[in-house]
Order: structure tokens, then C-alpha cells, then sequence
């Protein structure tokens, strides 16, 4: 019986009606067919599908197989989707485990710093400080090894942000708010700088990017996660869950947490009471750039996830007006291309964002139409961190050449608006985005000011591998247009940089000569997308363009170059 079920479920897919509303129809048979095969006939959340130490437990309420619903355990009056998570919750509040979260922060800490023993000693290259207590003294209460230092490009970043996301993680999965868990990985950035590598400087950038860095990122995978938690079984939920909420449910025997089941869904099975958007595909097309100096044909890579953990934030007609005190919003992107006149690397080209709003003023008012859209408005303001790493020209993982660019910036905290609004099936959406910024950017004056005045006196991270470390600011601008099946989007980004001139970790070397590095990006993408009809209304056809400009000056060294790219190709949309 399970078989044939299954062999339905992948008919419905592979040879759907020629109807739409037979295709609706015989999907969500195709859909409960696929579900009961997987979980045996009782609708369960994904992370109760693979632990069956966390089944449903509610003393209150039971779940009807019959009916098909959630019940009153004494009574089995039926129970409204709100009813039914309002008493689940508070019979599963979260759970808080410091002991937990101590000794998984203890063991990764451990395990890094026998890894940082064992590297060190086959290439001490990088110890400055005797391990005695002179060199103890010396570097942490004389200060003399608090610098910025010069390692390589890719070991500060993205390598300290994606650290400072585990520590993050380790807390908010063991039930810590993003506050707690903010101050454990700063805790943990401290170890590792002030005891672990106590032979090297205490690395100024390090502090501020491991654990700065790595929150935005950390908790927008978090966020997703928990969404997708509270999901149906289907294909889609289980992968998303797989992706992003595979620590959480890793966890769930160790913190007994209890995810509240969601029976309002969409036809994915993703909840139908938090807005989301989960977006990927592929596009192709060309590139013109001044560093290339001819054309090239290139595909890119897409994907993309974004939600608002405000239960009926964006999809109801609930009036809202109040200050939310937890994550308000998510966001992460991760592109890649790779171009055909570069065979010794796969991607040349690559971008990872992500941003979380801590807190936000949130506003609403809107009305359901008939069809389901909305008319209204809402808004919300709020404090927010976000990270990126864009690198283009990439030619070798470990080397830099003269073309190679890249940009790796932590916003610390800055501030975001989102409005929204919509006008039956058509909507607008502006995003803005302000953050103050600690960045390391490849200088590409680097080769004119050499030749110009030498590399003598200069900062040693310019000498080494030719990027310096900036103090800065970056804005962005999102704006989605929606007309039913047709999307109109666009993205202008401006970022400027300026060098921190002190506290260089080889300062003592620093003459007249050390330049001031200024550094700048404007980036403008624009896309036209088509969402299709059945059967595929998931899909969507994409063109985009972009163009980017990079500025780098050094005193009268100045370097500019441009890129442009069109491409088109598919998204899947859920």
C-alpha cells in the first residue's frame, strides 16, 4: 500500500492533469499520499518525523486522525489552529541549558585550540610573544600585542565570522536568547584571543568580527530553522528543515523542546502564519569587465531565504502596533558564477549576505480581499547586523593576484526599515539599510602606489596580501514591485571605506610612507521576473542586469574598475 502511495505521489508530479483544478486536486492527493507514506498517516512536524524522541506531547489536547484535527483531550470539541498552538506552547515552554551550551562551547574551544598547538608548531610564523609571563604581561596588560593583524585574507574572513556564527549557534540552540548568545561568542572570541593564541597579537579585528560577524548569520540560519520546523511533511519542509534546522532537532533529546505544530499550511507545507520567501535557480548569460578586458559567458548561481518570525506580521488583516522585543526579520544570500576562461577554480565569483533586525517597531493595517490578497499597509524599524563576503576574479583559493578583488564587511549595528505595501494583487515592498562597518577590502591601487613610492613603511597587511583594514559605512536600497505573476525588482548599494592607520600588527616598521586606503562600491542590479501558470507555479523567469564600480585610492594612486552582467535563467519559489 505504501508503495503504490508513493508511486501517486510521484505520478502527480511527473504527469500532472491538464486542468488547473484537477491539478490542484490531484496534487493534494499526491501531497497526503507522499505524507502518509512518510510518516505513516499522522501529520507531524519534521523534526518529529526524524527523532521519535520528540512526538507531540500535550496533556490538553490530542490529535484526531478521523477528523483530521487537533482535539480537546477531555472533551474532543475541536480546536482552532490558535487554540491548539497556544496550548501547546504553554505546556512546551522553551528550554534554557547552560550546562549544555558550557560544555559544547568548552569541547569546540578545546578541540580548536590542540588544533592551534599542533598548526603552531609545525609554522610558528606568527608568534610575536614568548609563552612566559613577561610575554604574558607584555601583550595583555601592557597592550602591546592589541593590533590588527595581517593573516591571510580568507582566515579573518569569512573564517572568524563563520566561528563566531558556531559559538552564536551553540547558544541559540541550547535555548539562549540572541542576547546571551551574542555575549558567549564574544566570550568565546576573547578566549581564543586573550589565552588560546596568547604567542600571537591580540587581534583588534578578530575581536570585532567573530562574534559581530557571526550573529547575523548564525541567527538568520536559526530563524529559518524554527520555521521550517513547524512545518508539514513534504519534500520541500524536510529539505529546508535538513538545511537549516538540523542543529536544532539534533538538540531536541538533550533540551526537550517541543516545536508547536502549524495546521494552517500552503500546498508546500510551509506555515501560512509568518511570511516568508525561499528562492533559488540558475542563471546564464555574460559578463564585461575592465578587469577581464573582454567579454565572458558565465552562470550564476541564486539562492535565497528570508522571514519575518512575527506570527501574522504581512499575511493577516490582525491590526498591529507595538514594539517586538525578539528577531523581527532574517535574510541570507548566497550567490556564485563561474566563468569558462578560468578552468583551475569552479567559482570566480562569489557573494554571501546576511542580516538579521533584533527588534522592531512594527505597524499594520490592512484588509483581506475576497481572492485572498491584501490591501494596507505595514511597516517596521528596527536595529539590525548584517555581514558580507563579495569576491570577484578569484584565480587560486590561497593567492591574490593583480586582478583578484574582494570586499568583507561586518556590520556591527545599524538600523533597517521595511514597508510594504499592497493594493489587492499588487504590492510594493522598499527595504533600507544603514550600518557603520569594520571591513577588510583588497586595495587595487596597491600596484600603481608601489610603483609609484615602494612598499617600504607601509602597513604590513598591504605588503602581505594587499588589503587593509577600513572603518566604513554601507547602505542599500531594496525595491520589489509585484503585479500579480510579473515582479519588478531592483537593489543600489553604496559602500565607503576608510583605512585604520594604527595599530598595525608590524607598526613598529610604519614610516611617512603608509598611505590612507580609500575604498568604494556602488552596486546597481536590476531584475524582471515572470511567475508561470499551472502546472509550475512555483517557477519563475528571471532577467537580471548588474553593475558594479569599485574605487581605491592611495595618495595620488587611484584605480577604478567596472563589471557588467546580464543573465536569465530560472528560480524556484516557495
Amino acid at each position: 500500500m505504501n508503495a503504490a502511495l508513493l508511486l501517486a505521489s510521484l505520478l502527480a508530479v511527473a504527469a500532472p492533469p491538464k486542468k488547473a483544478a484537477e491539478y490542484e486536486a490531484f496534487q493534494t492527493v499526491a501531497l497526503r499520499a507522499w505524507n502518509r507514506y512518510v510518516d505513516f498517516g499522522r501529520r507531524r512536524t519534521p523534526g518529529e518525523v526524524f527523532l521519535p524522541l520528540n512526538m507531540f506531547r500535550a496533556r490538553t489536547l490530542r490529535y484526531d486522525n478521523e477528523r483530521g484535527a487537533f482535539v480537546d483531550a477531555a472533551t474532543g470539541a475541536p480546536l482552532t489552529a490558535e487554540e491548539t498552538r497556544r496550548r501547546y506552547s504553554e505546556e512546551n515552554p522553551p528550554t534554557k541549558s547552560y550546562l549544555t551550551a558550557g560544555i559544547e562551547l568548552s569541547l569546540t574551544l578545546g578541540a580548536y585550540s590542540a588544533w592551534y598547538i599542533y598548526d603552531g608548531f609545525r609554522a610558528p610564523s606568527d608568534w610575536e610573544f614568548p609563552a612566559t609571563f613577561n610575554g604574558f604581561y607584555r601583550r595583555n596588560v601592557a597592550l602591546e600585542g592589541v593590533r590588527l593583524d595581517n593573516n591571510h585574507p580568507r582566515y579573518n574572513s569569512p573564517g572568524h565570522p563563520l566561528a563566531g556564527a558556531f559559538y552564536f549557534g551553540i547558544g541559540r540552540v541550547n535555548g539562549l536568547s540572541s542576547l546571551e548568545s551574542v555575549a558567549m561568542a564574544t566570550l568565546a572570541s576573547g578566549y581564543w584571543e586573550a589565552i588560546a593564541e596568547m604567542r600571537e597579537v591580540m587581534s583588534i579585528n578578530d575581536m570585532v568580527t567573530t562574534p559581530f560577524g557571526g550573529a547575523p548569520i548564525a541567527e538568520a540560519v536559526h530563524q529559518v530553522g524554527q520555521y521550517c520546523l513547524r512545518a508539514e511533511v513534504t519534500a520541500a519542509t524536510v529539505g529546508c528543515m535538513a538545511l537549516f534546522g538540523g542543529a536544532s532537532w539534533l538538540h531536541t533529546p538533550i533540551t526537550r523542546d517541543r516545536y508547536a505544530p502549524t495546521l494552517d499550511v500552503d500546498r508546500w507545507g510551509f506555515p501560512r502564519d509568518q511570511w516568508h520567501l525561499f528562492r533559488a535557480g540558475s542563471l546564464g548569460g555574460a559578463r564585461v569587465a575592465s578587469s577581464v578586458g573582454r567579454g565572458q559567458a558565465q552562470v550564476d548561481f541564486h539562492a535565497e531565504a528570508e522571514v519575518i518570525p512575527v506570527t501574522g506580521f504581512r499575511v493577516s488583516d490582525a491590526p498591529v502596533n507595538k514594539l517586538y522585543l525578539d528577531t523581527a526579520a532574517t535574510h541570507l544570500v548566497l550567490r556564485g558564477s563561474t566563468g569558462a576562461q578560468i578552468p583551475s577554480v569552479l567559482v570566480d565569483y562569489v557573494q554571501f549576505y546576511a542580516k538579521t533586525v533584533w527588534a522592531a517597531a512594527l505597524w499594520q493595517r490592512q484588509m483581506r480581499n475576497p481572492d485572498g490578497t491584501f490591501t494596507g499597509m505595514s511597516a517596521m524599524v528596527g536595529p539590525s547586523s548584517m555581514f558580507e563576503h563579495w569576491e570577484k576574479d578569484i584565480t587560486e583559493f590561497w593567492q591574490y593576484d593583480g586582478r583578484n578583488d574582494f570586499i568583507s564587511t561586518t556590520g556591527v549595528l545599524g538600523l533597517t526599515g521595511d514597508l510594504a505595501l499592497n493594493i489587492r494583487g499588487m504590492s510594493l515592498r522598499l527595504v533600507a539599510d544603514l550600518h557603520p562597518t569594520m571591513t577588510s577590502a583588497r586595495s587595487l591601487a596597491w600596484e600603481r602606489y608601489v610603483a609609484l613610492h615602494g612598499d617600504t613603511g607601509t602597513k604590513s597587511s598591504l605588503r602581505r596580501h594587499r588589503y587593509t583594514w577600513s572603518l566604513g559605512v554601507s547602505s542599500q536600497l531594496r525595491a520589489v514591485l509585484t503585479l500579480t505573476r510579473l515582479e519588478l525588482g531592483s537593489v543600489v548599494k553604496l559602500d565607503g571605506f576608510r583605512s585604520i592607520n594604527v595599530r598595525d600588527q608590524e607598526y613598529e616598521k610604519i614610516t611617512g610612507n603608509d598611505p590612507v586606503a580609500y575604498d568604494g562600491r556602488t552596486w546597481t542590479q536590476a531584475w524582471i521576473g515572470l511567475k508561470l501558470p499551472y502546472p509550475v507555479e512555483n517557477l519563475r523567469l528571471v532577467a537580471m542586469g548588474e553593475f558594479i564600480t569599485r574605487t581605491s585610492r592611495l595618495r595620488d594612486a587611484v584605480e577604478t574598475r567596472m563589471d557588467a552582467r546580464a543573465t536569465a535563467g530560472v528560480w524556484v519559489e516557495f
